[in-house]
């Protein structure tokens, strides 16, 4: 696998404009991702399992877990992950590599995540949801016809 690193996660609402809010995200506090359930059947579990609730010790040089990268590892899967490094551009990350980005992503990760970072970067809430609404515009716009 390649390793992605932590590009993807600084990068993808630097670019965001528009989303609408996922309203099963409205509820959780702006640090909590929630749990998937079902992630195990698309990924490794003991990735998940660590990325989720932590290592069973303390390491002095990184974080105990990462709710945000739980929860996209769990979206998305191992072949999900997959079909996006090898499909998305990260270097340079431009604008228009962060769309392709949120748009490869599932769609209501993309909205749970916006939701969550709206709540703590109020500033910024409504530039994130123009940026997701414009993200998925044409999608919908498709779909009535």
């Amino acid at each position: 696998r390649k390793n992605m690193g932590h590009s993807m996660y600084e990068s993808l609402f630097r670019n965001a404009s528009n989303a609408t809010p996922n309203p099963k995200a409205a509820s959780l506090p702006p640090s909590q991702f929630p749990l998937l359930e079902d992630a195990s059947d698309r990924c490794d579990p003991i990735v998940y399992g660590i990325l989720a609730y932590g290592r069973r010790s303390e390491i002095s040089f990184d974080i105990k877990q990462s709710p945000l990268a739980a929860y996209l590892y769990g979206s998305l899967g191992d072949d999900g992950l997959q079909r996006v490094l090898e499909k998305i551009t990260f270097h340079p990350m431009t604008k228009e590599n962060s769309i392709e980005l949120l748009r490869a992503l599932p769609r209501e990760a993309v909205t749970t995540v916006g939701s969550i970072v709206m709540r703590v970067a109020v500033s910024r809430a409504d530039f994130i949801r123009r940026v997701i609404e414009d993200l998925y515009e044409d999608e919908e716009a498709a779909s009535q016809k």
